[in-house]
C-alpha cells in the first residue's frame, strides 16, 4: 500500500491476510491484527483521507502452479 500524497512522495508498506488475521509488514516491524483484510483497509483509509492509495493485491492461482521454475532444470 502507498500512502502519501502522491507516486512521488510517501511510505509503501505491505499487508497480507489470512482466513483468521491481517499481517502488516511496514518497513522492519510486522504486526497483526484480527480484523478482516477488507475492515483494516477502510480504518486506514478514513485516517488518510487526503493520501493518494495504491494498492496491489497478489494471489497464487493452484492450477497453474509457480510461475518460475527455480528447481534450475529446462
Amino acid at each position: 500500500i502507498h500512502a502519501g500524497s502522491s507516486a512521488l512522495a510517501g511510505h509503501y508498506y505491505t499487508v497480507s491476510s489470512t482466513e483468521s488475521k491481517t499481517i502488516i509488514l511496514n518497513d522492519s516491524t510486522v504486526s497483526t491484527s484480527c480484523k478482516p483484510l477488507d475492515s483494516y483497509l477502510e480504518e486506514v483509509q478514513s485516517q488518510f483521507k487526503t493520501d493518494t492509495p495504491y494498492i496491489l493485491y497478489y494471489s497464487q492461482s493452484p492450477e497453474k502452479g509457480d510461475l518460475f521454475d527455480l528447481s534450475g532444470e529446462s
